[in-house]
């Protein structure tokens, strides 16, 4: 992210998406390998705050968004822009 913030523009937007920490105790289809679990609530602060994307355009945290076969994992999408 440091390096992200480092080379942003005013006005360039950030998109991202990933498992938050709610999905880390979920029974997974491929069993337990490695994933990094983060919380969004945790993640969007640093966004806006330390990195500059203080302009969150759509975020959401939920299941839905991706299920493969009997999982359907808790993810986090967002969208800020670089306010600059």
């Amino acid at each position: 992210m440091a390096a992200i913030a480092t080379h942003a523009r005013a006005g360039d937007l950030f998109a991202a998406e990933f498992r938050t920490d709610k999905d880390e105790s979920v029974q997974k289809v491929h069993g337990n390998h490695y994933r990094r679990f983060q919380n969004a609530v945790e993640f969007r602060d640093s966004l806006t705050a330390k990195f500059g994307f203080g302009e969150v355009l759509f975020e959401v945290e939920d299941t839905g968004l991706s299920p493969y076969g009997d999982e359907d994992p808790v993810l986090y999408r967002v969208i800020a822009r670089n306010l600059g």
